[in-house]
C-alpha cells in the first residue's frame, strides 16, 4: 500500500538526485568509451549462468528468478533454514559483498513465502574467477550457520 504525506508536503518534490545524475552521466560515458551493450550483456549472462550452475550444487539453496539467458548479471537465491542477512554477513567478511533483504519485492517475497533473499549482482569489471570465489566462500561458510 501507499499513504501520501498531509497537504501540502505531498507535492513537495524534494532534492533533485544531482550526484546520482553526474554518476548516471560518467557510467554512460564509460560504457560508450570501453563496451559494446550486447557483449556486455553476454559477458553478464555467462557469470550468471557460472553462479547459477555452482549454486544449484549446494543442498538446500533455491534459485529465484528466470534462467541466465533470460536475465542480466544478477543471482538471487535462498538457503533452507539460513538467515540472508547472516549470509551476507558471513561473506562480507570474506570479501563478498552480496545485498540481503527484500529487495523492493516485499510482495513477491510474502508471495514465495520467504522472509528475505540474497542477491549477488556481475557486471563488466567482474570475472569467472571471481564468480568462483564467490561460491566457494558461500560454500564454505555455509556449515557455520546451519
Amino acid at each position: 500500500g501507499f499513504t501520501p504525506g498531509d497537504l501540502p508536503a505531498r507535492f513537495e518534490a524534494g532534492t533533485p538526485p544531482i550526484a546520482e545524475a553526474v554518476g548516471l552521466s560518467a557510467a554512460i560515458e564509460w560504457l560508450e568509451a570501453n563496451e559494446e551493450m550486447e557483449s556486455l550483456l553476454v559477458h553478464e549472462q555467462q557469470l550468471a549462468s557460472r553462479a547459477r550452475d555452482r549454486l544449484g550444487e549446494i543442498d538446500g539453496l533455491t534459485l529465484l528468478g528466470p534462467s541466465a539467458d533470460r536475465t542480466c548479471g544478477i543471482v538471487s537465491f535462498v538457503v533452507d533454514g539460513v538467515s540472508a542477512q547472516d549470509i551476507s554477513v558471513l561473506l562480507d567478511l570474506q570479501g563478498v559483498a552480496v545485498r540481503a533483504g527484500h529487495h523492493c519485492t516485499m510482495p513477491l517475497h510474502t508471495h514465495l513465502g520467504i522472509a528475505a533473499s540474497c542477491r549477488a549482482s556481475f557486471y563488466a569489471f567482474n570475472t569467472i574467477a571471481e564468480v568462483d570465489y564467490f561460491a566457494d566462500k558461500l560454500i564454505e561458510i555455509l556449515p557455520k550457520l546451519k
